[in-house]
This record gives structure tokens, sequence and C-alpha cells, in this order.
């Protein structure tokens, strides 16, 4: 028996997300995400670290919700 899963990121939106020939099948969602990291210490505390940045590409259908959902919070 499998567990079903789904792929997540938890971040943040760090520019204006972008969306190109939004009328065609063939739309394109882009963002910049910012990803913040921890370090266990050996006392237990946490320390913050330093964010990394990637970029994030969808097609298509998604492109077109992603961008109707994230375009929202930069507009």
């Amino acid at each position: 028996m499998t567990i079903p899963t789904q792929l997540s990121l938890h971040g943040f939106i760090a520019t204006a997300p972008e969306l190109s020939k939004p009328d065609s099948k063939d739309a394109r969602f882009f963002a910049r995400i910012g990803v913040e990291h921890w370090r266990k210490e050996a006392d237990g505390a946490f320390t913050k670290l330093e964010p990394t940045f990637h970029s994030l590409v969808m097609y298509g259908e998604s492109a077109k919700r992603a961008y109707a959902r994230l375009g929202l919070l930069h507009g």
C-alpha cells in the first residue's frame, strides 16, 4: 500500500510573478522564490542562515492558475 504524497515548497515569493503568452496554451509563469534555512546548534538552539533563491517556472494551465493566485500578492 502506498501513501499518496504531493510536491510542496515552503518559502516566499521574492519577485513580482510574470505571465507571458497568457492567451496561449503555452503560457509561462516565472517568479523567483526564497527559501529560509536554519541550523540546529549543539545546545538545541537554532541559528537562522541566509536564504537561498530559486527560479519557479510553470507552463500551460498551471501557469495561468499560479499567476491568478500569486500575481495578486505583488499587484
